[in-house]
């Protein structure tokens, strides 16, 4: 007897765990077909019985969750099919997730169109009772940004800068020919270039991705540059063989990019391109490592300017000159009563100041350039 009851036990187990899905459809609710491209859940419906089944549009290679979990009003069991029919092909099956009665299916998509879901309370059955349906598609992209900065960057010498202690939109390039190949990169199609300066010494990681307006992902690809003493000094030396400090070209769309031991005040350039050739945006931010960047670079230059009067009649006045932030070293000329342009580079750091002298009395406008 002892052992009878062993078997029988075995059985209800087996009976239990033995569904591949479940059959019970009654009525389609919500009406209509749901499509959704956010990464968040959303709700279907509040209010779903157990055999009521809805339909929903997939994207092939798109990962889609649906799910009961935080609702508890009975025990769940969710049935995937394909197509929008009560006869479809099984194509998932769950009967309780890690959140006690309830559950999740979690699916990628081998095809593009429509599948149904059923919600059945265990086991198999239908009910009359409110249970709150969510669903999301998690590998689709956020959502497309307001707006994007920059995208006239797509030469070193134009290149953007940017710091990693802030999450950027940077508007991607289209149209602009190919370099060739540079480094890892086998073809460098549509050229976005930055740069960065490093304001504490250490490890730095910095995570890339690229999609399209839409949202949708996109491959990015990457070419990273350094160290050098100063940006100006930077874009002339780099060509198709210039060895890289990290460099990836893949089919993702995402690339961490790594900067292993940089030590604060140097330099380094990013090559990033869009293979796809779609327009949208390219999200970058700091995600690892100890070191930080220079975010001064980003603001505008700013400038001071303090002038000394002549002494009399027939002398001559000085303006002395200070700048800050954009990318140093910055070139002085000045217009006016008289006008001048040194040449080269007047102030080579934001500790230094230069003096322009021997004005006559009048009015000036002094032009920096960094």
């Amino acid at each position: 007897m002892k052992n009878l009851y062993i078997i029988i036990l075995l059985g209800l187990i087996t009976a239990k765990n033995g569904y591949t899905q479940c059959s019970n459809y009654e009525s389609n609710y919500p009406s209509g077909t749901a499509s959704t491209t956010s990464n968040s859940l959303t709700t279907v419906n509040t209010c779903m019985y157990g055999g009521e089944y809805t339909y929903f549009n997939v994207t092939a290679g798109e990962t889609y969750t649906w799910t009961t979990c935080g609702d508890s009003d009975f025990d769940t069991q969710l049935t995937l099919t394909q197509g929008s029919s009560t006869s479809g092909a099984n194509l998932a099956f769950n009967d309780d997730d890690n959140c006690d009665t309830q559950s999740t299916i979690t699916w990628t998509a081998t095809f593009t169109g429509t599948v149904t879901l059923l919600v059945s309370q265990y086991n198999c059955s239908s009910n009359s009772t409110c249970m709150t349906v969510q669903w999301a598609c998690t590998s689709c992209g956020a959502p497309p940004p307001a707006g994007c900065i920059g995208g006239s960057n797509n030469t070193c010498a134009a290149a953007d800068p940017f710091c990693t202690g802030t999450a950027y939109n940077y508007c991607n390039t289209t149209g602009v020919a190919s370099m060739g190949a540079y480094s890892c990169l086998g073809s460098t199609p549509n050229p976005m270039w930055m740069y960065l300066q490093i304001s504490t010494s250490g490890n730095i990681d910095i995570f890339i991705e690229q999609y399209k307006n839409n949202g949708d992902d996109i491959d990015v690809d990457f070419a990273l540059y350094g160290p050098y003493t100063d940006f100006a000094s930077a874009c002339p030396a780099i060509n198709e063989s210039t060895a890289t400090v990290d460099c990836s070209f893949s089919a993702a769309s995402t690339e961490t990019a790594n900067i292993t031991n940089a030590v604060a005040g140097q330099w380094y350039i990013m090559l990033i391109t869009n293979y796809n050739g779609a327009a949208g945006y390219i999200q970058f931010s700091q995600t690892g490592g100890s070191g930080a960047t220079n975010c001064d670079i980003i603001d505008p230059c700013k400038s001071k300017a303090t002038k000394t009067n002549p002494i009399c009649n027939g002398g001559t006045g000085s303006i002395l000159i200070a700048a800050t932030n954009g990318a140093q070293p910055y070139n002085i000329s000045w217009s006016g009563t008289s006008s001048g342009n040194p040449g080269g580079n007047e102030i080579d750091s934001t500790a230094e100041t230069y003096t322009i002298p021997s004005l006559a009395a009048g009015n000036y406008v002094v032009t920096i350039t960094d």
